[in-house]
């Protein structure tokens, strides 16, 4: 029971995370920005990130830093900029390394501050019909603009320009 309830909350929180991750899936189609990329592509200029093969930008806002098996802790460097612990909502600032002790049944995720984060209420599965519940979070401050694509999920005239996009704002 405990491990079905473990990959049922990591497929959870996957699929919360399509909306957004389907946006930047849409960026990388138009602009060749990775969806999921080494840190040094965001901070060239950052020493500390040159090293790094355990982390990665999800986006552009979502740091992850996996927990292999038996680790109940482990060390994550966080580039400089205010972040947020996904799950806490703390404020942490970075140019530095934490300790995470989230274990392996959470996995480290962190928010860069300024960002409209996108979430959905999960589904069990996406299909021709499915309509998301999305609640955007507004993740520090200013929020930076943020573009959610839609499209049929059918087709291939996305690539036509056949898409909606809603331009997330959050004024003052």
């Amino acid at each position: 029971a405990a491990v079905t309830d473990a990959v049922r909350k990591l497929l959870q929180l996957r699929m919360r995370f399509i909306p957004y991750l389907y946006s930047a899936f849409n960026e990388y189609r138009t602009t060749g920005k990775p969806p999921i990329r080494a840190l040094v592509l965001d901070w060239p200029d950052d020493a500390s990130v040159r090293q790094i093969d355990d982390e990665f930008m999800f986006g552009d806002c979502v740091l992850v830093a996996p927990m292999f098996a038996g680790q109940s802790r482990r060390d994550i460097y966080l580039p400089a900029g205010d972040w947020f612990d996904f799950w806490t909502h703390a404020k942490i600032s970075g140019g530095k390394t934490i300790t995470a002790a989230n274990g392996t049944g959470q996995i480290p995720l962190f928010v860069k501050s300024g960002a409209l984060l996108p979430l959905a209420a999960p589904v069990e599965f996406i299909g021709p019909h499915t309509c998301f519940d999305i609640t955007v979070n507004i993740v520090g401050n200013p929020p930076a603009d943020f573009t959610l694509y839609e499209d049929d999920g059918v087709s291939t005239a996305y690539a036509k320009g056949e898409q909606n996009q809603l331009h997330l704002h959050a004024g003052a």
